[in-house]
């Protein structure tokens, strides 16, 4: 469930989440500028969320300054979102869980 899982939606594979509840197809993204501090890399990583929401799957987009600074917000946050997924019918996506292979 919460580690990052590879989406797909007939066949095509979609963004993969930082989170992932699957019960709900809810992710939970972190987008951070120290990783993607170029403003075209900022801009494409906030850009690439569009493609889950355009499947059906809820997505909450968090910074690392605000878990640390606010994390009861955070929490509130998704579990709203939450909440909002679950009074939906879930969408048909597929998560199956991200594979890495030892170096």
């Amino acid at each position: 469930m919460g580690e990052p899982r590879t989406v797909w939606q007939q066949g095509r594979r979609l963004t993969t989440p930082d989170l992932w509840i699957d019960d709900v197809a809810l992710a939970v993204m972190v987008h951070s500028r120290e990783f993607h501090g170029e403003h075209l890399d900022w801009e494409a990583t906030v850009d690439s969320d569009e493609d889950l929401r355009e499947s059906g799957v809820e997505v909450v987009a968090v910074t690392p300054m605000a878990i640390r600074r606010y994390p009861a917000r955070v929490v509130q946050r998704i579990e709203r979102a939450y909440a909002r997924a679950s009074a939906r019918r879930r969408p048909l996506v597929t998560a199956t869980p991200k594979i890495t292979v030892p170096v």
